[in-house]
């Protein structure tokens, strides 16, 4: 095609696009301005019928109760919080009495929604048209005493434009079109090419730029630095302050004394023993002392380098912003470098479209939002140094410059050893990928006659930044408890007595349900899909601890990982391929079942797992497009009727798993109030 066609298509095909993405927003915001003039003016709602009281906020939450008459089409209202002092997510129904039946209200909508000081009007469009007596609108809200005024029934509507519903509707339709406009589905990922290597390359920024835009938009990210020397007491900082406040004063345990009581406890770590006496939570307890019983990985990575090119600490959004950005850049650089170091026969697309979907579906939008920032840094910093501890590890194989080889085994060597010292389980799944393909690397060698001393070199240069690392904790551990492999959890001061927990045979099946198997929980309210507390496998222990969590088949992407019982079958593979997918599937039902035995139930720990089992999946999948499209037949329609199911799935797995990442409350940090309605009322075209 000639380069002047070329630029006349894709203008008629971004004018196009442009065009259609307007009329179909017009349609979704301004049909209901169309549908109000069938039921009249807006009618202002005056009369109250009843108001609740103090003395029933306990039970029912705060109502208001205003006389209607007539038909209801959409009802808006003021809601703020004279009380509060920040915004705090609140659930609120719409009820409605009928003529003849003016006692009973019967709910017609609910929704959650920010309350705080600032007046903000919500407009709710009911599902049904109906006349009505009163409308009743109920607010369940921790935020103190709430006003509700200027309520509308029928309220007068705008001619209405989403912008950012266009833009996105505007995407939907660009990019299938330019698909099959310039026949995009045919040209296959060739990593010799620049420019494929500056689009993966790019790929991978605009991922890490989703995280950063994440970070700064969507989450109450304060970037403030905390000072140093530190300008409050140790007690009310989080751990790695903590720790680092220690070091910087010679000593290994947090500088804050533990009330005397807690040393004449039989067992300080029983939570009902210590219910009366105020002690740091989640620290370890030992001979008397505080002690942190978080990695050091963080610290040392980024902690301290921070402070020594700023003097100040950095606050825990800045961090987890930071380790989401860097893990999404090399995640996507991963994926790219496996199918060039297997040679996969990939479209273009379809890889783009899978890298993306198998960063989502690693959970690592729904991490990021963590509500205690500290318990999530430990699992964000290590899944940071596996990205990049895989990434070079894949560069330093096809690597043929001796030098430059072990300089790649020896980066890669330290990633590993720095996610080993952020948080150990997080590691266990790549661990058993690691030997495995140190194993095959070996047996290769050995067959291809490779010279020995050259094949143990590379080793010993992966080898001894991790062995450095794990000597490291190995010696911090004993140092502060007695014991190389005391990490300190038997002493956590947390939901219950952690000494207590081993690893039993019942935990085997409780542990694939729960991070595996365990469905989201689906709410009327937006977001939909939310992660919950819909476990229900029965456990035969009382000290599991079971919280806010949903399994990783929770998003389509990952259920290609259970197509690995049949994955060795197929022809023309790897061995290392054959053996990176089978010890990954096992590592990861191991780190799962020690996680569950040893931890308990919360979307953290699941997200040891997730980002392995995201990658597999792709892996498995890609090898499917692959044989596809290297059989030998005489039409492509197979395989691109196979791609296009599968990128559907790819797509559905991307939005899932933002809904799931929008979840409000529980386990969650709080979203900006504006932006999470703004994104709401842009999804929900309806309200």
């Amino acid at each position: 095609m000639k380069t002047g066609n070329k630029v006349l298509r894709a203008l008629l095909c971004v004018l196009l696009s442009a065009v259609l993405a307007a009329g179909i927003e017009c349609l979704l915001s301004n049909y209901r301005y169309f549908q109000s003039k069938k039921y009249g003016g807006p009618v202002p709602l005056n009369e109250s019928v009843a108001e609740s009281d103090d003395s029933e906020k306990d039970d029912s939450g705060d109502y208001i109760r205003m006389k209607a008459g007539c038909v209801v089409n959409s009802i808006s209202f003021d809601i703020y919080s004279e009380t509060a002092t920040q915004e705090k997510y609140s659930d609120i129904f719409i009820k409605l009495s009928f003529p003849g039946d003016e006692g009973n209200y019967h709910l017609m909508l609910t929704d959650r929604i920010p309350v705080g000081s600032q007046k903000r009007t919500h407009t709710y469009h009911l599902k049904q048209v109906i006349k009505a007596y009163a409308v009743e609108i109920k607010v369940d809200s921790p935020n103190g005493i709430v006003v509700i005024s200027d309520i509308v029934v029928n309220p007068s509507f705008r001619f209405g434009f989403n912008f950012y519903r266009a833009g996105i509707i505007f995407a939907a339709i660009l990019l299938p079109a330019a698909v099959f406009a310039f026949n995009l589905y045919n040209i296959y990922y060739e990593p010799e090419k620049k420019k494929h290597r500056k689009a993966a390359a790019l790929t991978a920024l605009v991922c890490a730029g989703m995280t950063v835009f994440s970070g700064v938009f969507i989450l109450n990210t304060k970037t403030a630095e905390i000072a140093w020397p530190l300008e409050n007491e140790v007690k009310t900082y989080n751990p790695y302050i903590q720790q680092f406040d220690a070091f910087k004063k010679g000593q290994l345990n947090i500088d804050v004394d533990p009330p005397e009581e807690l040393a004449r406890l039989e067992n300080p770590y029983d939570k009902q023993a210590r219910k009366d006496i105020k002690c740091l939570w989640d620290r370890a307890y030992y001979n008397g002392k505080y002690y942190s019983y978080f990695g050091l990985g963080p610290l040392i990575s980024l902690y301290i380098p921070y402070y020594l090119v700023r003097g100040a600490l950095p606050c825990d959004r800045l961090l987890t912003v930071f380790c989401c950005a860097v893990a999404a850049f090399f995640f996507i650089l991963s994926v790219f470098k496996w199918v060039e170091i297997f040679k996969k026969k990939i479209p273009f697309v379809f890889l783009i479209g899978g890298s993306v979907s198998a960063l989502f579906s690693g959970m690592l939008f729904t991490l990021m939002r963590g509500v205690e920032p500290f318990y999530y840094l430990a699992l964000l910093c290590a899944l940071m140094f596996t990205c990049v501890f895989a990434f070079l590890l894949m560069c330093a194989f096809t690597q043929k410059k001796a030098v430059k080889r072990k300089i790649l085994m020896i980066l890669s060597g330290a990633a590993f050893g720095m996610a080993f010292l952020s948080r150990v389980n997080t590691v266990l799944a790549p661990a058993f990928i690691t030997a495995a393909v140190i194993i095959v690397f070996i047996i290769k060698s050995f067959k291809e006659k490779a010279k020995f001393t050259a094949v143990i070199s590379d080793l010993v240069c992966l080898a001894v930044p991790v062995l450095s690392a794990v000597s490291l904790a190995f010696i911090f551990n004993y140092l502060r408890f007695g014991s190389p492999l005391d990490f300190g959890t038997d002493y956590q001061l947390t939901v219950s007595d952690t000494s207590l927990n081993k690893l039993f045979i019942a935990g085997i099946p409780a542990s694939v349900y729960y991070y595996f198997f365990e469905k989201s929980t689906f709410r009327e309210s937006f977001p939909f899909l939310c992660v919950g507390r819909g476990g229900i496998y029965p456990v035969a222990k009382d000290y599991v601890y079971i919280d806010d969590n949903c399994g990783v088949f929770a998003v389509p992407h990952n259920i290609a990982l259970l197509t690995v019982p049949v994955y060795p079958l197929g022809k023309n593979k790897s061995p290392y391929e054959l053996w990176v997918v089978i010890a990954g599937a096992v590592g990861v039902l191991a780190a799962a079942f020690i996680d569950f035995c040893l931890g308990g139930v919360i979307y953290r720990y699941t997200g040891d797992i997730s980002f392995v089992t995201a990658f597999l999946s792709l892996v498995i999948l890609l090898e499917l497009v692959s044989a596809l499209e290297n059989a030998k037949v005489k039409t492509r329609t197979p395989a691109i009727a196979f791609e296009t199911l599968v990128f559907s799935v790819f797509c559905i797995s991307v939005i899932i798993a933002s809904l799931l990442a929008l979840t409000v409350g529980g386990n969650f940090s709080a979203m900006k109030g504006g932006v999470f309605e703004t994104i709401k009322h842009t999804v929900c075209w309806w309200l």
